[in-house]
């Protein structure tokens, strides 16, 4: 009896020494900030989304839902309204895994999915797309021109035989991080999990997270399908890990159909956004503050919040004045 007492306490002790990184919660309703423009300041936009787990957007939010403040000080008078993104543009990282495990069927249906996506972006997006296998290679440069995205899908085969996830999403980031003139999202497409070791996942979360960069992760297959014998646990915990830490979302698509309704999902949420408008109360003097959005109006409050700096004031001096 007291040996299986002290296996109890060992297993006890284990747990407690696990990581807490290696705990995966559910995903709920999310918030992400996707820009703010101080450029008439005081005057302060926001632009953000929110969904349901499912990747739905969350509409008809008021201004009694909307709680916004600055460095934990909350803004008495705000403007909301729910608007489509047609103000500015949005550059995304789409990343295609086309390793072996993906022969046939899988790459076109991805493919086709792919294309719908990019067809129902706005004409000011600017897209770049990334395959992965045991390398990762750029098949087009970030362009607007929806015939050559199209023609880039098409081309791209079956390569290699290992998958380089997070390699891949790393340097997807990378290229985003240098793109500051709207929104930026990264869309990444597998089959499997990262059989890589020269990148860890949480280099590219921190990454996207410092840059504000949402990841959408979608699971093709049977890996995906908790009802299949092929189901992978590590390979569905590492793509939503990938989502919920970055603001973005995780979602399974185990047929061709699944995929162009997840490409779908994403495509409505780059759409649909809420603009609240509102003055700052923080002087202009160049310092850096914390900008947090709130939503009260569901089952719990969610935030999410983003670094903003207010401008330098300028001095004007007449000269003439001391001559």
């Amino acid at each position: 009896m007291k040996k299986y007492f002290l296996f109890f306490i060992l297993i006890l002790l284990l747990i407690t020494l696990i990581p807490a990184n290696h705990v995966f919660a559910d995903q709920g309703t999310t918030v992400a900030i996707k820009k703010v423009d101080n450029s008439n300041f005081p005057e302060t936009i926001i632009y953000f989304s929110v969904f349901d787990s499912s990747g739905i957007p969350v509409k008809n939010l008021k201004n009694d839902d909307i709680e916004i403040s600055e460095n934990n000080e909350i803004i008495a008078d705000i403007k909301i309204e729910s608007v489509i993104n047609n103000e500015f543009p949005s550059f995304i990282s789409i990343l295609i895994d086309n390793s072996g495990s993906m022969k046939g069927k899988p790459l076109e249906e991805a493919k086709e999915a792919a294309k719908a996506f990019i067809n129902s972006l706005k004409d000011i997006d600017e897209v770049k797309i990334f395959t992965f296998n045991d390398r990762v290679a750029i098949a087009q440069d970030f362009t607007k021109d929806k015939d050559l995205l199209n023609k880039a899908i098409d081309s791209i085969e079956i390569d290699g035989t290992k998958t380089v996830l997070n390699l891949a999403a790393y340097k997807g980031l990378q290229d985003l991080e240098t793109k500051h003139a709207g929104q930026r999202f990264l869309v990444l497409l597998t089959d499997g999990k990262d059989e890589d070791i020269s990148i860890n996942a949480d280099d590219a979360i921190e990454l996207a997270k410092n840059n504000k960069i949402p990841i959408f992760s979608i699971g093709f297959g049977e890996n995906f399908n908790n009802e299949s014998k092929k189901y992978d646990e590590e390979a569905n915990k590492a793509l939503n890990r990938f989502s919920i830490l970055t603001g973005g979302i995780f979602l399974v698509a185990e047929e061709e159909a699944d995929l162009k309704a997840s490409f779908g999902k994403i495509s409505d949420i780059l759409s649909y956004q809420y603009k609240v408008t509102y003055d700052s109360i923080m002087p202009k003097n160049g310092d850096e503050f914390e900008v947090t959005v709130s939503v009260k109006g569901l089952d719990e409050v969610i935030k999410d919040n983003i670094k903003a700096a207010s401008p330098v004031l300028a001095i004007s001096i007449n000269i003439n004045e001391f001559v």
